[in-house]
């Protein structure tokens, strides 16, 4: 059975004011649901972060060493199952607590370190390319992200992002109610779509390595 996060067949179908799905010239449910997959991993790749509230395992992300701590990829933090320094020929694995070697800032992303490491790209300089490069990406860790529960503004955007893949996907104009008094479905799509990237642009996290 398909798990939909952000919104559902229903809200797609009233949004386009379908009387009717799953017959003959009308798109299948399991179309619109496919559809609103599509549209919530568009969503989440787009702003680098998700709502959805089971959690997303993550079980290898890798980062630069910096002294201060560093910012992982993917937000809301929902548990951090390991953090591990790379310490030229072995994986250290590191301890969450104030006064162990980590903390974790759960909303923002972030690794705080709290303890001192020796480090050797602390000691690098332009002129040792060889040191440095032994050390890359010598931060590893495995968490799990996602949200407790979905705003209204994913829920929309989500549902019209399927809107318009539908209408993208196949003809069926005739379905869709028109009138006189009606706004013509175009200028609905357009508008729609500019809803869908002022979203994205909204929610779009920075990411620096």
């Amino acid at each position: 059975m398909v798990t939909l996060n952000y919104s559902t067949v229903d809200k797609v179908v009233n949004l386009l004011q379908i009387e009717q799905v799953g017959s003959p010239g009308t798109p299948s449910r399991e179309g619109i649901e496919d559809l609103i997959l599509r549209a919530e991993d568009y969503l989440d790749e787009e702003t680098h972060q998700t709502w959805k509230t089971a959690g997303i395992p993550i079980t290898a992300e890798y980062h630069d060493y910096k002294i201060g701590g560093i910012k992982l990829l993917n937000v809301p933090i929902k548990s951090v199952q390991s953090v591990q320094l790379y310490t030229g020929s072995s994986w250290q694995t590191l301890t969450e607590g104030r006064d162990k070697d980590f903390i974790v800032d759960y909303q923002f992303g972030q690794i705080i370190f709290v303890s001192w490491f020796w480090h050797p790209t602390r000691y690098v300089r332009y002129g040792l390319p060889r040191i440095y490069g032994r050390f890359k990406n010598s931060i590893q860790v495995a968490y799990t992200h996602g949200n407790t529960f979905v705003p209204k503004t994913v829920e929309d955007a989500c549902t019209k992002k399927a809107a318009l893949d539908l209408i993208a996907a196949s003809d069926y104009t005739n379905i869709f109610p028109s009138g006189t008094s009606m706004i013509d479905l175009a200028t609905k799509a357009q508008i729609w779509k500019q809803d869908v990237d002022t979203f994205v642009r909204r929610y779009r996290r920075l990411i620096s390595r």
